[in-house]
């Protein structure tokens, strides 16, 4: 079974991990059955300011493993909000010195940047805000031809907003890397989920065959690129 760390270990009240080369398509089965998956979805379930946050405590264990355990160089969240998902994101890329977050909120520098101003500089150092929508975002990423290993879908839940979040994501981000799609449990976000895999075959799909999600009660999807 690949699994994508050798070993997880807390200090500090959160997880520190050791990286070991692992496949391009990750076991995230076996990922969220693990034991230190549930301390940190306990951990975001129990602790402010995450509690009470608007991403679902499944994403942010999730996001927090992969990021420690892959060490990305790069990474997208679109739908800032507070920054309290960036701040997670960030602090998993500690062991990366040159990794960065990419947050987009076109709405949200007033409650962002507030929030940003007070996390320690070397938070602060590994997030970059950008208030522009993420039509903006992606069309400047293309034509640079940037790549992202993991990118977080939180924007607008409408259909068409969504699906247009997913298909851009899926123009950008690294062979193996991972989109992940939160507020599946909406109806909107779902259908444009199963209307993007149904016309990207090749994708891995990280739900069961019911259509519901593995992640322990989560409201997440996760894609896997070819």
């Amino acid at each position: 079974m690949n699994i994508l760390f050798a070993r997880i270990r807390r200090y500090s009240g959160r997880a520190q991990f050791r990286l070991i080369p692992s496949p391009k398509q990750a076991d995230l089965i076996a990922l969220v059955e693990s034991a230190v998956y549930r301390e940190r979805l306990d951990f975001f379930g129990t602790t402010e300011p995450w509690k009470n946050g608007l991403t679902n405590g499944g994403a942010l264990a999730l996001m927090e493993l992969l990021i420690g355990a892959t060490r990305p160089q790069n990474v997208v969240e679109i739908g800032s909000n507070r920054g309290w998902t960036a701040y997670v994101m960030a602090q998993a890329m500690e062991e990366n010195p040159t990794g960065l977050v990419h947050t987009i909120g076109p709405f949200d520098s007033w409650r962002f940047m507030p929030v940003y101003e007070s996390w320690p500089s070397a938070i602060r150092q590994k997030v970059k805000f950008y208030p522009i929508n993420s039509a903006a975002f992606f069309q400047d990423a293309i034509a640079k031809d940037q790549r992202f290993e993991l990118i977080f879908v939180d924007g607008n839940h409408d259909y068409e907003f969504a699906l247009f979040d997913i298909q851009c994501a899926a123009r950008v981000v690294t062979s193996g890397g991972h989109i992940v799609i939160d507020n599946v449990d909406l109806p909107d976000v779902r259908r444009a989920t199963d209307d993007f895999l149904s016309s990207h075959l090749n994708w891995t799909d990280c739900r069961d065959a019911r259509r519901t999600d593995i992640l322990n009660g989560s409201i997440i999807a996760v894609l896997v690129a070819p």
